[in-house]
Order: structure tokens, then sequence, then C-alpha cells
């Protein structure tokens, strides 16, 4: 073999690939379970990220139910109010006289509000960018956030309790309601004839007939059914104008909106009509004295039975 041709057959071996573990096996193996990892860790990403995108959008969705329930009921109380307000007597007989049959079709909302046990003491969500740095640099201090007291806490609508309390006084008014109107339809056929018979004006007068023709036991249920519907109406109108002025903002403080990807929001309800105002007011108060008389009971007694305190 001539020596052009020796260098020619050098030259082409030259050009074979080298072999090795490393270059045959170990790359390409790590390759495809590197692909595979990414590939992987970015599936469960985004699965994370819609998880996340439903979990906030089913709480702006129960929510928005439980603010509409709540609008529905305050409207249902409101126009039952304006039956009978205002009152303008304090002697209890004559108030629960004066007291209209309620008729309405009204119906009990679920009190069970776990649902929204997503609200913290605190806002988790949507804060602001002097928010967001301001947490950033009390965490890299080690420094505790600042959380409401027990006591405010406790007074603010991110305490459940309040919120399930204010259903089931609006569960109770609907039981108060029917239980009243079957008492009530009795005492006016009782009193009917006795009040046509005779010409009665006066409020003392109306009193006397009332008392000379109802029972004992008829008469204080009558009475103590009238004014635990008329206490807890007034207090659940105001609880339930206060939560809806109020609650969707604290709600939100605790869902993520970004994550859901839309401009939705909880829904908001601000009356400011002047009859809507007016009806807001509480009704006048009854003659504790003369309604301990009647119940042989310490009128202080029945100022705590008959008087709802405010949370807030």
């Amino acid at each position: 073999m001539s020596k052009e041709s020796a260098d020619i057959v050098e030259a082409i071996l030259s050009l074979k690939p080298q072999g090795g573990i490393f270059k045959d096996y170990v790359f390409p193996v790590s390759v495809s379970l590197f692909s595979a990892l990414m590939g992987g860790s970015i599936a469960l990403m985004i699965n994370a990220k819609q998880e996340v995108r439903k979990a906030n959008q089913k709480k702006l969705q129960d929510t928005n139910e439980l603010l509409f329930n709540v609008t529905k009921a305050l409207n249902s109380l409101v126009t039952a109010k304006s039956n009978y307000y205002p009152v303008k007597y304090s002697t209890p007989s004559v108030r629960a006289l004066r007291f209209p049959e309620i008729l309405s079709k009204i119906q009990e909302i679920n009190d069970d509000v776990s649902y929204c046990s997503y609200v913290r003491d605190i806002p988790t969500c949507n804060l602001t960018r002097t928010e967001r740095l301001s947490r950033f640099y009390k965490r890299l201090r080690k420094i505790p956030l600042n959380r409401p007291s027990q006591e405010a806490l406790g007074k603010s609508w991110r305490n459940l309790n309040r919120v399930s309390a204010m259903l089931g006084n609006y569960n109770l008014i609907i039981e108060l309601i029917n239980k009243r109107n079957k008492i009530d339809e009795a005492v006016r056929e009782k009193l009917a004839p006795v009040i046509e018979s005779k010409e009665i004006s006066t409020e003392a007068q109306f009193d006397d007939a009332i008392h000379s023709c109802l029972s004992k036991k008829q008469y204080l249920n009558w009475i103590d059914l009238t004014e635990m519907l008329i206490t807890t109406v007034d207090h659940t109108i105001c609880e339930m104008d206060n939560f809806l002025k109020d609650f969707p903002d604290i709600a939100e403080s605790n869902i993520d909106l970004l994550s859901i990807m839309s401009k939705s929001r909880l829904i908001r309800v601000n009356n400011d009509r002047p009859a809507y105002i007016e009806l807001m007011k509480p009704v006048l108060t009854v003659d504790f004295v003369a309604l301990g008389a009647d119940f042989s009971v310490d009128p202080e007694q029945l100022k705590q039975r008959y008087t709802l305190n405010a949370w807030y």
C-alpha cells in the first residue's frame, strides 16, 4: 500500500467516534430522565394551580350564595316589619293587639357556615405592595404579625359564630311568626265580640277588655311571642344589614382573586333608601314595669329577655 493510501485509511479511521460509558449510556439516560422529571414537574405545577383556582372559585360561589340568601332574608324581614312599624304603644296588651298577622312565604336559611372556614383572623390574600413588603420584612426579622384581640375578633364578622347566630335568629323568627299567628287568631276570635259590644277607644279600655276575656296562660303566651318577635326582628335586621356591608371585604381578604383569572367579585349591597333606613330604627320599647306586673317578674329580668345585645 502506498504511503498516500495509508494516510487516507488512517484519516478515515480517525473519524470513527470514540466510545465511552458516559457518552454512550449515562448521558442519554440522564437527558431522558431530566426531560421526564421536567415534564412531570410542569404537569404537577399546572395541576396544582388549577386546583387552587377551583378552590378559590368554590369559595367565591359559596360566599356569593350566602350573601344572596341573606339579602333575600333581609328584604323579607324589612317587608314584615313595615306591616307594624312604627309601634306607637308601650302597653303590652295593646302592642300585641295592634301587631298584625304576618303572612309571608319566608323560607329558612341553612345556618351551617362551615364552607366559610377559609376566613382567617387576618387578611391573607390580595394584599397591597406595601402590605406584602411589610410582611416579608417581618418574616425576615421573625416579627409576629399584628393580630386582633379575642374581644375584637369576637365582634368581627371573621367570627363565624356571629354569622351562624345571625342565620339562627332568622330561622327563629320564622318559628315565632308561625306560632304567634296561630295564637293571635284564637285570641282575636275571643276578643272580637267583647270589643264590638263596647265603645273602646283608650289604651286602658283595650287593656281591660283583653284581660277580661283571655286566660292567664293564653295572655302571657301571646304577649311573650309578640315581644320576642319584635326584639328578634329588630336585632336581626341590623345584623344582616351590617353583615352585607362588611363581610364581602372580609371574605375577599382570604380569597385569592388573582388565581381565578377573572374579574369576579363578591356581590355588594348598600341600600340607602329613606324608607329602608327608617326601618333600621328599633321600635318603641315595651313598658317593662307593666310587663313585669303581668308576668310577676322583676322588670330587669324581662329587659334581659327582650333585649338582644349587638355584637358591634
